[in-house]
């Protein structure tokens, strides 16, 4: 009698600590994940640069963040998410459009290479776009770590 109840409660604290490390082994593994993620997102955001290319290939990536991590945030942050990522992909395809527009004046003569000067001055100097955006991307990460920290 003493040995089936030894060996039943073996195979309950064995079921105990295979569920235990599971669950550890589950997390290890969805930090990696929020670390990949994030470290992929930096480095986009580290080799950006103000050229329409540059701005349209981080544009794509933000727009695709949250869908593709979504499993990594609470739901009820879904709203500071989506505000967030829109307010960052809003600026991005102003900027996208204002290079766009440069190039495309440019390229049928409307400007000429003093009027690139004073608009470079007038556009990127005193509106500086890139600090604009980099508000806004630290507004994001800062949002996502406050997530990430909440869950841990």
């Amino acid at each position: 009698v003493i040995s089936a109840i030894v060996g039943i409660v073996n195979l309950f604290l064995l079921v105990a600590i295979a569920v235990f490390v599971e669950k550890l082994n589950n997390h290890r593994h969805l930090n990696e994940f929020r670390y990949y993620s994030l470290t992929a997102l930096h480095n986009q955001f580290d080799s950006l640069e103000y050229t329409a290319n540059s701005l349209k290939a981080f544009k794509h990536q933000i727009d695709n963040f949250y869908s593709r991590n979504s499993f990594l945030f609470s739901k009820d942050a879904e709203v500071q998410f989506t505000t967030a990522i829109k307010r960052l992909s809003d600026k991005l395809s102003t900027e996208i459009a204002v290079i766009a527009d440069f190039k495309r004046s440019e390229e049928i003569g409307e400007i000429d290479e003093e009027e690139f000067d004073l608009f470079a001055n007038l556009r990127i100097k005193p509106n500086e776009p890139m600090n604009d955006i980099k508000d806004l991307y630290d507004d994001l990460i800062a949002l996502i770590q406050k997530q990430i920290l909440s869950q841990d």
